[in-house]
């Protein structure tokens, strides 16, 4: 049994000749839900069936938080910020201004090719003193900010895509 069920009304649907169902619009609205989404379905032993919206970043957002903690744990003044063209994977900087909101930003990502010479312009005009690094193969962009004004090391960008990609 579920325990941390809300209660929706009983809705009740049937399945179709493909086995499908379709999800209220009054449930998708709470679950927060779009159209297109992904996501992912459980079954527990007592038959429940669950949806929950598929995170495919989950993994990469962990794995970059260890990797942040590494850094902090070297030199506290870098900040990494990594994002794809519509949503903000990680960032650890606490008050950052949205890079994927930036008009240039969103030109420099529109499309399937990044257009790393726009990117890092507009990167540079909200951040000075920060380094970008483009996986075009994943769709990601890590920027790093050191806050005492001196270029990221690329040694350290090869970490963070070592440890982002595996």
């Amino acid at each position: 049994m579920i325990t941390n069920e809300i209660c929706t009304g009983g809705v009740i649907r049937r399945l179709d000749d493909l086995n499908r169902i379709t999800i209220p619009k009054s449930i998708c609205i709470q679950a927060k839900i779009k159209n297109g989404d992904a996501l992912k379905i459980y079954c527990t032993e007592d038959g429940d069936i669950i949806l929950r919206p598929y995170d495919k970043y989950a993994l990469i957002r962990e794995n970059i938080k260890k990797a942040d903690e590494v850094l902090q744990a070297l030199n506290s003044n870098i900040n990494i910020i990594v994002f794809d063209k519509d949503n903000i994977i990680y960032a650890s900087i606490m008050k950052i201004i949205t890079p994927i909101s930036n008009y240039r930003i969103m030109q420099a990502m529109k499309g399937y090719d990044i257009d790393e010479v726009a990117l890092n312009d507009a990167i540079l005009e909200l951040y000075p003193h920060a380094n970008l690094s483009v996986n075009q193969q994943e769709g990601l962009v890590i920027v790093m900010i050191n806050s005492m004004g001196r270029d990221a090391d690329t040694v350290v960008f090869d970490y963070l895509w070592k440890i982002i990609c595996n």
